[in-house]
């Protein structure tokens, strides 16, 4: 194959042509710059030796070229998978007719080179059609060595070169934009769990301020409350001290008067078994059967009863009042020792109204140790759940039951039951939240449960409520002692 070559001085020759020095040659410079690397792939020693003869010293694109020979397909393929050329010099015919067009498949399927420019060169052009060669592979240029002249193949090169640069530029590019792709990609999702977390801030702030603006509708109800009650424990406290005192009164008047009578008894039989005239006689036992008509006995002991009656009336009266007073309280906040089942008897008492038979609210209260709890704050819970069962069961006349427990193993547990209209299972898990109610506008605020449900946490318990449809409700409460 040398001997082709040999004839084309052209070939070997440095030819000053000016259009192509200005293609290809640049200031000595430009030579400092890494060179363009070349893979020869010939079969014949003296086509590397020529090529590397022709283009020595050649600057193409403002950079010196660096060749790498490969005598086969094979070993060229081997090169290929270790490093990478900027353009491929590749013969057709070697260890096979169309080694050189196998191997262009292969880098382009096999390895996925697409940057690589081949340059196709042949000695046997019928053994490889240029037309088909072009149509079917990718390639840069395709020449017979006979006729592949040094300006020839300088122009080959540097077209070659040229693409090399562009689509290595492009890949570049896209790989710029592909990472700034992800670093925008990254920043989006930094700036949306950011976002996220603000927004997850923003709802904790929106339930704690919709906690804080529950506790101050309370505190503003309760100090409403705690002013009417006042006013109300006041103004029945005086009335019920001078009953209470007339009554204590009255019913040590009625034991002299009973003592006096009956000693106007034994006179009475004391004249009537005497001597006496027909007249005083005759008054005597008129008084004396005017006593049995009225029934003296009976009103002396009905007396004692109703008096009885009235001090039970009035020392419940005096509960009542002291567990309003004890709205009024300055101290509602501080922790101190208190009877749960005190605290639910008053309630019990408080709400008792609300039934239209007493027998309808009924407890079972075992003994419990006494534990630190805020009295006000607890006491308005039981009234709020006692309420809310009284509603619940006013039109069927359910039942509500009271029940305590010590559990023995630091907790005490309180059952309010009630067998009421039940609550819808899509409303159970929204019970306790602020604001949510199923009454009628204007027929409630939303904040008793809720009320309810802080009171318990603040007290560091547990509460828990379920229920049925039609059948009734049950909220049990945990506190620690």
């Amino acid at each position: 194959m040398a001997t082709e070559l040999a004839p084309d001085t052209d070939l070997i020759t440095f030819a000053d042509e000016p259009d192509l020095q200005k293609e290809t040659l640049h200031t000595s410079s430009s030579t400092d710059a890494e060179p363009w690397q070349i893979l020869l792939v010939d079969d014949e020693p003296d086509v590397h030796e020529v090529t590397r003869i022709v283009l020595k010293d050649v600057i193409l694109l403002g950079h010196r070229v660096a060749f790498t020979s490969a005598y086969s397909a094979a070993e060229a393929f081997e090169l290929l998978q270790q490093r990478s050329f900027a353009c491929i010099l590749l013969d057709v015919v070697m260890e096979t007719e169309d080694a050189g067009l196998r191997l262009v498949s292969r880098i382009r399927d096999e390895l996925q080179d697409k940057t690589t420019r081949i340059i196709l060169r042949t000695g046997q052009p019928g053994k490889a059609p240029e037309m088909k060669v072009v149509d079917q592979y990718d390639i840069n240029d395709y020449a017979a060595k006979a006729d592949l002249t040094r300006n020839r193949l300088i122009t080959s090169i540097t077209s070659a070169l040229r693409t090399y640069r562009q689509i290595h530029s492009l890949e570049e590019s896209q790989l710029a934009l592909k990472d700034a792709r992800q670093n925008l990609e990254a920043r989006v999702a930094e700036r949306t769990a950011e976002l996220v977390k603000n927004q997850e801030t923003l709802k904790r702030a929106l339930l704690q301020l919709k906690k804080t603006q529950s506790r101050m509708l309370y505190s503003d109800k309760m100090a409403s409350i705690g002013q009417l009650a006042a006013g109300v424990a006041h103004e029945i406290n005086n009335p019920i001290g001078f009953i209470s005192s007339n009554l204590s009164t009255l019913g040590k008047y009625m034991i002299e008067i009973d003592s006096m009578l009956e000693q106007g008894e034994r006179l009475v039989n004391q004249i009537l078994a005497q001597q006496i005239s027909p007249a005083l006689r005759q008054n005597t036992e008129e008084l004396q059967q005017q006593m049995k008509d009225n029934e003296l006995d009976f009103m002396l002991s009905d007396i004692k009863d109703l008096l009885e009656e009235s001090h039970q009336g009035v020392d419940r009266v005096k509960n009542i009042v002291s567990t309003l007073e004890s709205f009024t309280s300055h101290d509602q906040q501080i922790m101190e020792k208190h009877d749960i089942n005190t605290l639910l008897r008053s309630a019990v008492e408080v709400v008792s109204p609300q039934f239209k038979d007493s027998s309808l609210l009924t407890t079972s209260l075992s003994p419990l140790p006494q534990i630190s709890c805020m009295k006000s704050e607890l006491l308005q819970t039981f009234i709020n759940l006692l309420i809310n069962a009284a509603m619940a069961t006013q039109n069927n006349n359910g039942k509500v039951r009271v029940s305590t427990r010590d559990l023995g193993n630091g907790w005490i547990r309180i059952n309010i039951f009630d067998t009421g209209c039940g609550i819808d299972k899509a409303y159970l898990q929204k019970i306790f939240d602020p604001f949510f109610t199923t009454r009628d506008v204007g027929q409630g605020t939303g904040l008793g449960l809720s009320i309810v449900y802080n009171t318990v946490v603040a007290h560091h318990g547990k509460i828990k409520a379920t229920s049925r449809v039609g059948k009734g409700t049950l909220f049990r409460i945990q506190l620690p002692v």
